[in-house]
């Protein structure tokens, strides 16, 4: 049995995640299927978690463990989840979450999973969950323009995981604040994706908007190289 969920409190900084998302519609929506053919539920919109369900990711959430500091207060290093994905081999920051709370989700992962799972390598899995904010393709371009100004260079490698300080995360999600929020979108089109058959006829036009859509982005994305 899975630990409930626990309120969080991080210090401000943030670590990014990447995942797998479509460029099917105007709006970066996770990718359904992974590389081993089995379905990605992760992040889930609706729920505004990431981890829930199975453990992709699990070395970043992880770092979301509560800590408990020697004078007994908790002393979370982070905040936010700064999410990453890739459009033809280039790096696209499409929005973020503030963990509000985490749970251990290790048992219920290797129950289901057993030995195979991620998370059974690691020894641990917490989930978390919080506010999200995904932005749209359109607005994913400049948020990475800002991004790249503003907050990459401050990136550091920490634990196998890229971590921004205070600082460059206030900055950042002060951006974000000001762009459209999707992610009820997202939250509609992942639902109608996952019990479509034919996915590509959820839109008028969609292959053929989908390729657009993606050469359109991936020119926009080399630009700011």
């Amino acid at each position: 049995m899975d630990d409930a969920w626990q309120s969080y409190i991080g210090s401000g900084c943030g670590v990014i995640l990447d995942i797998t998302t479509t460029c099917l519609y105007e709006v970066p929506v996770r990718d359904q299927i992974g590389e081993n053919g089995k379905e990605i539920p992760e992040p889930s919109y609706s729920g505004s978690s990431y981890g829930v369900v199975n453990c992709y990711g699990a070395e970043v959430t992880n770092l979301f463990k509560p800590v408990i500091h020697y004078l007994g207060k908790k002393r979370n290093d982070y905040s936010y989840i700064v999410f990453r994905t890739m459009v033809d081999d280039l790096p696209v920051i499409i929005g973020y979450m503030e963990v509000k709370e985490v749970k251990n989700a290790f048992n219920s992962h290797v129950l289901r999973s057993g030995s195979k799972c991620q998370c059974a390598k690691l020894g641990e899995h917490w989930a978390v969950k919080g506010n999200m904010h995904f932005v749209s393709w359109n607005d994913a371009v400049m948020l990475t323009a800002f991004w790249n100004a503003n907050c990459a260079k401050q990136c550091k490698n920490k634990k196998g995981a890229q971590i921004i300080g205070v600082d460059a995360a206030k900055e950042f999600v002060a951006c974000v604040s000001k762009l459209e929020n999707v992610t009820e979108k997202c939250a509609e089109l992942a639902e109608d994706m996952r019990f479509s058959d034919n996915k590509l006829a959820l839109i008028p036009n969609a292959q053929s908007n989908k390729y657009k859509l993606y050469d359109e982005l991936s020119r926009k994305l080399r630009e700011l190289q």
